[in-house]
């Protein structure tokens, strides 16, 4: 029997960055891997500079993710220095680029937003995993750092609630939503319904995947910012009658 801990993240303004080479800045409709770590070694207070802990948690813990029907979307706009375009010059780094500023220039840059969602997560851990999910779930009932939901402007509305819980996947997410929903609804807040689909890593003896996607969001280095492929599955992960809100009486 499978053991997983799960959590939810809410908040008025979240983003999971695309890629984005430009100025145009995009986000997903879920949180990516390296957010998701970010938010554990967050929690725990694993610093950017400690390469080797990111790696053993990117290695050891595996996601399960569901969220909102029918996001918002929002967006707003940044002005943002780059230099100016010279072919005969190759900047390695940000500072690189601002180390000149009688060469720089201004350009706008749009940042895209998902307003007031929610996410459903489901953690999975191996069995040399740095740290256990019971350990995981005291950090995060009392994270180190202020958690947000992609950037720093963006933090979290809620706390992560995070819970223990063994058995089959599509059990254990449906419990746990209608456990945080109804702790929610019965102070006022009405949460948005969750998809019945969403995303998982490797094969899950519970799910059958729709279709498989690649995405580039493991991270190799975060003092570098490099990141590489993985492989993920999509597909159904929450029983209808578990993703339905119910309002308070």
């Amino acid at each position: 029997m499978d053991q997983f801990l799960i959590f939810q993240l809410f908040g008025p303004m979240a983003s999971w960055g695309e890629c984005a080479p430009g100025g145009v800045r995009q986000t997903l409709g879920i949180p990516t891997k390296s957010a998701l770590l970010g938010i554990l070694e967050g929690a725990v207070g694993i610093t950017r500079d400690r390469e080797k802990m990111h790696g053993a948690f990117a290695a050891n813990y595996e996601f399960v993710i569901c969220g909102s029907e029918n996001p918002v979307w929002a967006q707003d706009f940044h002005t943002v220095q780059v230099p100016k375009e010279n072919k005969k010059i190759l900047y390695l780094t940000r500072k690189e680029e601002l180390s000149n500023p009688e060469q720089l220039e201004t350009i706008l840059s749009t940042r895209d937003y998902l307003s007031d969602s929610w996410w459903l997560v489901a953690v999975k851990a191996k069995p040399q995993a740095p740290y256990s999910l019971e350990e995981l779930k005291e950090y995060m009932e009392r994270p180190t750092f202020t958690p947000y939901l992609g950037r720093k402007s963006n933090p979290s509305g809620l706390p992560f609630c995070p819970q223990i819980m063994s058995g089959d996947l599509k059990g254990v997410l449906g419990s746990c939503s209608k456990k945080f929903k109804e702790k929610l609804n019965s102070v006022g807040l009405n949460l948005p319904e969750l998809q019945t689909d969403g995303y998982w890593e490797r094969e899950c003896q519970d799910l059958k995947p729709k279709f498989i996607i690649r995405r580039r969001d493991v991270p190799l280095s975060r003092t570098k910012w490099l990141f590489e492929e993985r492989t993920i599955n999509y597909g159904e992960v929450l029983n209808r009658e578990d993703s339905q809100c119910t309002t308070p009486e």
